[in-house]
């Protein structure tokens, strides 16, 4: 099917399409099928957005993908604007899904409303990254978001319900304030489309909105959206809501917000500044700094006091939230950090999550009677801490080198990053050493059962891959430039979302 349509279709056509198959599965049970077809549709439902997204990385690496909704002009309609920045999140995100679902049945009842919710998490994170129109953005977190909602609360546990509320909270503020953002931006612009609001700000485009002043009044919504970012990603002090969510999420969950979530609002942070802005304002990457050296402290502290090991994965995530934070206060050169730090933190957030999950079930003697779940789970936690030549070491020694480099020009947010990244690797390693014991002990009849076979092998691939991405991080880096410069080739985004525009018939001065 996919051979007959053109790859520019397929951006807005892969999260439709899983949103499509999230529906379809209750209606198949309504029907009396099996529940074990949901899983296989789900399965295929992944298998086919990997490939999607694949294609999708392909055609944007040689330019960028515009395709309209209807057929509708831009500012009239909503795009879909895919470049190499948004295309390799885009793959990352297909990626995960599809490596991640088939485990599902080890940690939770995999019913169709399930694997509906799953397909619709990976749907919205999937629009937020292809879509180039601020309220569809919204539209999709929103689908993100109540996702979220319901696998959160999958392990039907008391505190998977009082974790889900709090996150419904914060969620749903996050998403208020990222409303109120959009319709600032049309009042402010007049259009919604990102390249041609940044048209705009460039001034490329006339202002087609309430104001002629258009790049200073657009800072305020790209502000609030900032926050509303922060708040998804988990940043102190808007942290509370995910050591209990990750905690009492089914593992699988857990490995793919943790994963994906935080990394993705930082996406949409850097998308909105740098390609509506061209850059990050000074007085924004001072707070983003501070900002995220206090995240750094707070899940320092976190760690010290949790002795749950699922508790301490959730203050790990808060952690390399914080890291991935000062690597944005650095400005563009913090750019191909923060997408290493990213598809690291992916990689190796599921295996601490999937490991830790399935140990905690077993309580004692996991990593003593399987050597794929202990090898696996030590290169996570060798990850985290920051050991050579694992992936997050390397993006650390990165973020170090850039940060040395910004001693002159950027003096505060770079010190706070000297500072906290050592800080944060000491309070990850006392924190593991505490909850690790358990994990060893003298095997029990508990322990006894072997782990599925599915569950040994992803993790161990993933863990294996975080090894291999940092020895070969040169080559990791080559792409991840081409990335970056992608989206820092403004003029390229905006030429492309302005040749699908009409003329703007109503302007206000």
């Amino acid at each position: 099917m996919f051979k007959l349509l053109g790859v520019d279709l397929y951006p807005p056509l892969i999260p439709y399409a899983l949103i499509g198959f999230a529906f379809l599965l209750p209606l198949l049970r309504v029907l009396g099928v099996k529940r074990s077809v949901s899983r296989d549709l789900a399965l295929i439902a992944t298998l086919a957005a990997l490939y999607g997204s694949l294609e999708v990385y392909r055609s944007a690496s040689s330019g960028v993908l515009v395709y309209t909704i209807g057929g509708f002009p831009i500012p009239v309609g909503i795009a879909y604007v895919v470049d190499g920045f948004s295309a390799l999140f885009g793959l990352l995100i297909a990626t995960l899904f599809a490596v991640l679902t088939p485990v599902s049945p080890v940690f939770v009842e995999d019913n169709e409303y399930f694997y509906s919710a799953l397909l619709g998490l990976e749907a919205g994170l999937l629009g937020v990254v292809y879509t180039g129109d601020v309220f569809n953005m919204f539209v999709m977190l929103e689908v993100f978001t109540i996702s979220a909602f319901v696998l959160i609360s999958a392990s039907k546990t008391r505190g998977a319900y009082r974790a889900t509320i709090t996150y419904a909270i914060v969620g749903m503020v996050a998403g208020t304030l990222f409303f109120f953002a959009a319709v600032l931006i049309y009042y402010v612009a007049g259009s919604l489309n990102i390249g041609h609001v940044a048209a705009m700000v460039s001034g490329i485009a006339p202002p087609a909105g309430r104001t002629s002043l258009v790049q200073l009044a657009i800072l305020m919504p790209l502000f609030i959206i900032t926050w509303s970012m922060l708040a998804e990603s988990a940043i102190s002090p808007l942290h509370f809501w995910l050591p209990e969510a990750y905690t009492h999420a089914p593992p699988v969950v857990s490995s793919l917000l943790s994963g994906l979530a935080e990394g993705v609002a930082f996406y949409v942070i850097a998308r909105v500044y740098y390609t509506i802005y061209s850059g990050i304002p000074p007085y924004i990457q001072l707070m983003l700094s501070i900002l995220g050296g206090l995240t750094v402290g707070v899940a320092g502290a976190g760690l010290l006091a949790s002795k749950d090991l699922l508790k301490v994965a959730g203050y790990t995530v808060i952690l390399d939230s914080g890291f991935m934070a000062l690597a944005l206060s650095m400005g563009a050169r913090g750019l191909p950090v923060l997408i290493a730090y990213a598809i690291a933190h992916a990689f190796v957030k599921p295996i601490i999550f999937l490991v830790g999950g399935y140990a905690t079930r077993l309580r004692v003697g996991v990593l003593r009677k399987s050597w794929p779940l202990a090898a696996s789970f030590m290169i996570g936690v060798l990850n985290i801490v920051g050991v050579p030549p694992t992936a997050l070491f390397m993006a650390k020694l990165q973020l170090y080198q850039v940060a040395l480099e910004s001693l002159g020009s950027n003096s505060v947010p770079a010190l706070i990053t000297l500072v906290s990244l050592p800080v944060g690797s000491v309070m990850a390693l006392i924190g593991f050493m505490k909850v690790l014991p358990p994990l060893v002990a003298t095997e029990t009849r508990e322990a006894a059962e072997k782990p599925p076979r599915y569950l040994m092998a992803l993790v161990l691939y993933l863990a294996l891959a975080s090894l291999l991405l940092g020895i070969l991080y040169n080559q990791v880096q080559a792409v991840v430039s081409s990335s970056v410069e992608s989206m820092l080739n403004r003029l390229s985004y905006i030429g492309s979302a302005l040749g699908k525009t009409t003329e703007v018939v109503y302007s206000y001065g």
